[in-house]
């Protein structure tokens, strides 16, 4: 009995979580992922900032960036001073550069949390710095 060699558990056989019959599991893990990190981090509103990742703060258009910024301060500054039993809205983007990044840094300005939902692309875009610790996601799938 000792040389019967056992098949991993489903949820531990990487070979297994890795082909085209676990995909539903990875697209729910990366749904389920985010939830978990949302309840542990009482965050149960979003506003969400949309923008290109190309444009740059030193840029011909960069008043758009210091504008989403300023715009993300003061959304983290009002939301953190409703009252306790109230729902805090939390800054959630792309993740990226750009808007993205100007966005999670006013949201740090304002020593507020913000969200990261990245998706992950060959020599595209990367997490930015100002997103909070724990609140910084990197998805395979598009959705």
């Amino acid at each position: 009995m000792d040389d019967f060699k056992r098949t991993p558990l489903a949820y531990k056989n990487e070979s297994f979580l890795d082909s085209d019959d676990a995909r539903p599991l990875r697209i729910l893990a990366e749904y389920l992922q985010p939830l978990y990190a949302f309840e542990r981090e009482q965050i149960c509103g979003t506003v969400v900032f949309f923008g290109s990742a190309r444009l740059r703060a030193d840029g011909p258009l960069g008043r758009y960036y210091d504008e989403a910024r300023e715009l993300a301060r003061l959304v983290t500054l009002w939301s953190k001073d409703l009252s306790g039993d109230v729902c805090h809205c939390v800054v959630c983007t792309g993740g990226g550069g750009g808007i993205m990044e100007a966005a999670n840094r006013g949201a740090a300005d304002a020593n507020g949390k913000s969200i990261g939902l990245n998706i992950g692309l060959p020599h595209e875009q990367r997490p930015n710095a100002f997103i909070s610790p724990g609140l910084s996601f990197e998805f395979h799938y598009f959705f």
